[in-house]
């Protein structure tokens, strides 16, 4: 993970290397020093619409574990990593949450995780969750979504007019991503 450079604005205070393989790897490589041949695509997981009504397609991918980034001063901060058990933490000293309006009216609820005095939050611990959740890393134990509201992944495909033949996109739930 990374913080962007002050001097930046962003929407998240937390990015991820952006590892895609038409653009994001040349981010990756610009911010953090991640040269395209070190990166070993395992996966594409379903579409995280965040609270701006931004359709964003995580991909996972692994990295050697002797990598060592050489963060762009222009536009991080600084660079650390991160335990998955951290993002499944109960304790409200970890872990609290927040409800937030989206650009749309409704209500979507952020996780926010705190370690070692950062603060990982919105879209950043969404898609965090959702590794866990697509891996099968561990069960997570508390809810992701608000009762009775959308869920991340109903709410990307309602964005997108539902997938075909699936219906109505607040009722079908087609296959999630899996690892």
């Amino acid at each position: 993970m990374s913080t962007p450079h002050s001097g930046l604005t962003a929407h998240y205070f937390f990015l991820l290397p952006r590892v895609r393989p038409w653009f994001g790897q040349r981010e990756a490589q610009e911010e953090i020093g991640l040269v395209p041949g070190l990166v070993a695509y395992v996966a594409q997981l379903d579409g995280i619409m965040s609270r701006f009504g931004l359709l964003v397609v995580p991909f996972v991918a692994t990295v050697p574990a002797d990598f060592v980034p050489r963060p762009s001063p222009r536009e991080v901060q600084e660079v650390f990593r991160v335990p998955l058990d951290v993002f499944l933490a109960t304790d409200p000293a970890l872990h609290t949450t927040a409800i937030f309006e989206t650009d749309d009216g409704s209500a979507q609820l952020s996780h926010l995780f705190y370690y070692e005095g950062r603060t990982i939050w919105g879209l950043t611990a969404s898609m965090l969750l959702h590794l866990i959740e697509a891996s099968g890393y561990a069960p997570i134990p508390f809810d992701v979504s608000l009762p009775g509201s959308l869920s991340w992944f109903d709410r990307a495909l309602q964005h997108r007019g539902g997938a075909e033949g699936d219906g109505d996109a607040a009722t079908a739930s087609p296959p999630r991503s899996r690892l």
